[in-house]
């Protein structure tokens, strides 16, 4: 056979990139192994939600110790504390807080209408002393005259401010609280504001206490990092110290999750921590109070089961070691009395199908929230140059679909391109090889299998060898869609991108841009018989059509069917309750949810429309080429770089196994429609002759 010099060239470029994806076998490793360097997850209560809790209680704080004891049985092994207030300590039953009119009337003395002072009062004999000095010492940082008094033998502290002012009072971290939970063997989280004027003394001192009492994670608190300012410049400057006297106590940062409102400068401070980063899930007090409803034992099974199942997979598909627990005291609308969610949420951790023995089947343990440690494989620089070829390869030959005769400029172009971007900045290079791969892969491979189908058309085939080469065809066509999954894991296995500190963008243009180069090649290109002034004559007689109402009617539906299908992407869609538990049940049942879209829509389509193509029914590779939705699918698992990795390939490959046992039951299903079809028809005939 005799092959044009553009055919060589192609056979040489798909050589390069079968020998290239060895390439990817260290930078995958590399990213398995960083990932099974942080097998536990810490789960984290709010000491601030318990002293709330404890305030409807008789006996407080016995009802305090009674729960840390509870939490530490239910898997909680570790407690988030903030900045102290008036408020929190009058919480704590160690001071009590009076405005200048109620002092007035317990010592029936009268006091100036001028002043609207706060008097505090020192409840505990023992830590009276301290707790003085400690607000002494917070009230002149922040400029506040204080005064000694003493009522019935008890002393006590005036502040020059008023009472609803000093309640919200920022303050330092309570000594008393720290020393008592280090004692009992929790792990502290801190929440960290900045609320009070940065000074950097001060924040190395205060740090410095923390990490005397064990804590080693901080959260960021309010709308702002410490040292946000309205001066830019100033404010770089801040946050830069912050990340310096963290990185200096050894102190990690917690970075939370799908937050609506993130704090301003937290990715300016998480880009300067080195990586000391944990991930963080957030189940807001919101969510624990669904816990308190009028709900009867089904409901709360279910609601808890539910609950359940998001942790889960929180810790096991997205890399979080750091689960926040909110829990607010309510009043029940059943007792009219204030109720807690506690009990319930124990149950959610603790149990035969709780959180914890869930996990362990994946070998994830409670414990501390340990930080990824990057894992470094030999000469990685060249396995990442390797894969940069692939993708540009890959990308060429998409061009190639299209246009052959610009197969080797764009190869060219392409290695000129990366190697003048990779001088200016090395991490954009990868990210517009990867974005770019991303939509190639998929676009060539389903295009590959158009041809493929257009060839075997001429042939007879049975049914059973049509069914062969289906599946074979599927096979080879998700494999070349793999090729982009693997360039963006390679070029993208840099911690960054497992932490998300940094992201993958552009997973929405790889979306939708591969349906709208099909759709090109099915209208322009697919048998490849019209010149380009032909295809210029055939744009302009479909733009001069008369436009029918059946033409509208498609376009509507194929609009909605586009909107659909790009708000179902990512995480902000909107999912049914029924979709839900079907999600849930394949959780459960196979461990790993396998996407719905591939194996339940784009895979059935990608057989049956391969099955009617070889039928030589026409609709047969407009139906398949709308498969293509199960080939980007496919490599889009790969774009989410904060799975593990071991997760995505389970995930692609139960979509593919499951994908083609749907793919034969849809290829039944059309026999069996075509059966009772001409069943009808013939028993029409009868009845109308």
């Amino acid at each position: 056979m005799n092959l044009s010099r553009n055919d060589r060239l192609k056979r040489w470029i798909w050589c390069f990139v079968i020998i290239g994806m060895l390439a990817s076998i260290p930078l995958v490793y590399q990213r398995v192994a960083t990932e099974n360097t942080s097998r536990s997850v810490q789960f984290v209560m709010h000491y601030r939600d318990l002293l709330q809790m404890s305030d409807s209680q008789l006996h407080p704080a016995s009802f305090i110790q009674e729960q840390l004891n509870n939490m530490k049985e239910a898997g909680i092994n570790a407690i988030a504390v903030h900045e102290s207030t008036l408020q929190e300590l009058n919480l704590s039953r160690r001071i009590d807080m009076y405005s200048s009119r109620e002092v007035s009337v317990l010592t029936s003395q009268p006091i100036s209408p001028q002043e609207n002072f706060t008097y505090i009062l020192f409840t505990e004999p023992n830590s009276r002393t301290q707790m003085i000095k400690f607000i002494e010492q917070q009230a002149q940082r922040l400029n506040i005259t204080t005064h000694r008094w003493t009522l019935n033998e008890q002393d006590g502290l005036i502040l020059e401010m008023p009472l609803k002012d000093a309640a919200i009072m920022p303050l330092d971290y309570d000594p008393l609280t720290l020393q008592m939970l280090n004692e009992l063997q929790f792990d502290i989280v801190a929440y960290i504001s900045n609320r009070r004027p940065f000074d950097a003394n001060f924040l190395n001192q205060s740090l410095s206490m923390l990490r005397s009492y064990g804590v080693n994670t901080l959260v960021i608190d309010g709308e702002s990092v410490p040292g946000v300012t309205k001066s830019i410049k100033e404010q770089d400057d801040n946050i830069k110290l912050t990340a310096e006297l963290m990185l200096k106590h050894g102190l990690k940062l917690a970075l939370p999750e799908l937050q609506k409102t993130e704090p301003l400068g937290l990715q300016t401070l998480a880009s300067k921590l080195d990586n000391q980063i944990i991930r963080t899930h957030i189940f807001s007090d919101f969510d624990s109070g669904k816990l308190m409803g009028t709900l009867n034992d089904k409901q709360l099974e279910a609601l808890k089961t539910r609950f359940t199942d998001r942790l889960v997979l929180a810790v096991k598909d997205r890399n979080i070691r750091t689960i926040l627990i909110s829990a607010k005291p309510a009043v029940s609308a059943s007792t009219g009395t204030y109720d807690n969610p506690l009990v319930p949420l124990y149950s959610i951790l603790n149990g035969e199908e709780s959180v914890t023995a869930r996990l362990e089947k994946f070998s994830i343990q409670v414990g501390q929230a340990p930080l990824f440690e990057t894992k470094e494989v030999p000469m990685q620089l060249l396995w990442k140059w390797l894969m940069i070829g692939v993708g540009i390869a890959i990308i060429a030959l998409l061009v190639g679909c299209f246009y052959p005769a610009l197969l080797l400029p764009s190869l060219l172009l392409g290695a000129v391109a990366s190697a003048g971007l990779y001088v200016l900045s090395p991490l954009w290079l990868y990210k517009i090889i990867a974005l770019g791969s991303c939509i190639a892969a998929p676009t060539v491979a389903l295009i590959l299998a158009i041809r493929t189908l257009r060839k075997k058309q001429s042939l007879s085939l049975s049914p059973a060898q049509r069914i062969v080469t289906g599946v074979t065809l599927f096979i080879r066509t998700s494999i070349i869609s793999l090729i982009g999954g693997m360039v963006i894991v390679s070029l993208l296995n840099d911690i960054v991108f497992l932490l998300k500190v940094d992201q993958f963008q552009g997973v929405g243009l790889a979306s939708i841009i591969p349906i709208g180069f099909v759709a090109l090649y099915i209208l322009f290109f697919d048998k490849n018989e019209l010149s380009l002034r032909e295809k210029a004559q055939f744009v302009k007689r479909i733009l001069l059509t008369p436009i029918t109402i059946l033409w509208c009617v498609i376009a509507a539906a194929c609009s909605a069917f586009l909107l659909y299908y790009f708000i179902r992407t990512g995480n902000s869609g909107v999912v049914s309750p029924i979709e839900l538990l079907f999600r849930a049940l394949l959780e459960q049942t196979l461990g790993v949810r396998p996407r719905l879209k591939e194996f339940l829509f784009a895979y059935p389509l990608f057989f049956l429309g391969a099955y009617l193509a070889l039928s030589r029914v026409k609709a047969g590779i407009i139906i398949f080429a709308i498969s293509i939705i199960g080939q980007i699918s496919l490599v889009n698992t790969f774009a989410h770089l904060h799975t593990p990795l071991i997760i995505s390939f389970i995930r692609v490959g139960l979509g593919m196994t499951l994908g083609i046992m749907m793919g034969l039951l849809a290829i039944a299903a059309w026999h069996i429609v075509c059966l009772i079809w001409n069943y009808g028809k013939k028993c029409w005939s009868t009845l109308t002759n």
